[in-house]
């Protein structure tokens, strides 16, 4: 039963990630001027989230001896990881395709925009801002895995990253449950 909560939360996720990336696709001159406005504290936050999963690794690479680690959790059922690849998949559109990894405690929902998607200029200010406005939902998930794994508050990290067609990273946040 936790299994198959853990493949809905992330499956819910990923519908949200798929919809705010189409959403982000048309050029929008005011959505350009917020994002620029927006672009200096997200800039000034970013060195804080490095720091944080590297302090965090520690005690979550500790408890993995005594508590499995959702990788653990979702290898523990051979067909589950396939179906999380494959309901993410489906989750793409014509413009993006999704794929979701899972390493440790670390799940990052991976957004590829398709070759000949035109992203316009500010298009990862955008996805950033959009990332900061759904961060709660998003924490709130990292929080739900927390809990279907039986593990402390914050062990589980969320995290979304948006990639041009060739592969380079126009985007990346990871949230934990605060």
């Amino acid at each position: 039963m936790k299994k198959r909560t853990v493949k809905a939360l992330v499956c819910a996720t990923l519908m949200a990630i798929s919809l705010s990336a189409t959403a982000c696709g048309g050029s929008d001159d005011a959505a350009k001027g917020a994002a620029t406005e927006e672009a200096a504290p997200a800039e000034e936050e970013a060195p804080a989230e490095e720091e944080a999963p590297a302090e965090e690794e520690a005690p979550a690479e500790e408890e993995s001896s005594s508590q499995k680690t959702l990788e653990d959790f979702i290898k523990e059922d051979p067909t589950a990881e396939q179906q999380l690849q494959e309901q993410a998949a489906a989750q793409g559109d014509d413009e993006v395709d999704m794929s979701i990894e899972i390493k440790g405690n670390d799940v990052v929902c991976v957004a590829t925009f398709k070759e000949g998607i035109e992203l316009p200029e500010g298009t990862a200010d955008v996805l950033n801002e959009g990332m900061e406005q759904l961060g709660s939902a998003f924490s709130g998930v990292a929080g739900s895995l927390d809990s279907m794994i039986g593990a402390e508050k914050g062990t589980v990290s969320y995290g979304i990253r948006y990639c041009d067609a060739d592969g380079n990273v126009l985007a990346e946040k990871s949230f934990r449950a605060e």
